[in-house]
């Protein structure tokens, strides 16, 4: 490795001063170890929208209905859909589940 510059001794650079085993430390470190940097995927896109899932906080509860208005009337809200907005749109539920027996028989 040719260089002229300090440390070199004649064309050769001395590794012991750069490079080899030495700890490098760079500017942005700090800001990514607390959580401070910047990513492209933290910003998103012009005019982008988000989701939201809600899903019933009772395991194998039956749905009997389901009141939208208040989300539909919140600010910023653009649509609301329900399993059976998404049905009458032609949309298939695909949800599969299987049965499946205990080793008593059950």
């Amino acid at each position: 490795m040719l260089s002229s510059g300090p440390g070199a001794t004649g064309n050769r650079v001395d590794m012991s001063k750069f490079g080899v085993n030495q700890p490098v430390r760079r500017r942005e470190d700090v800001r990514l170890l607390i959580g401070a940097g910047n990513y492209i995927d933290d910003t998103p896109p012009c005019g982008a929208l988000f989701v939201q899932f809600l899903y019933s906080p009772i395991a194998h509860g039956r749905i009997m209905s389901i009141d939208t208005e208040a989300a539909r009337s919140s600010d910023g809200v653009h649509a609301v859909y329900t399993a059976a907005d998404l049905v009458a749109a032609g949309m298939r539920n695909r949800m599969a589940a299987g049965i499946l027996e205990l080793a008593d028989g059950r």
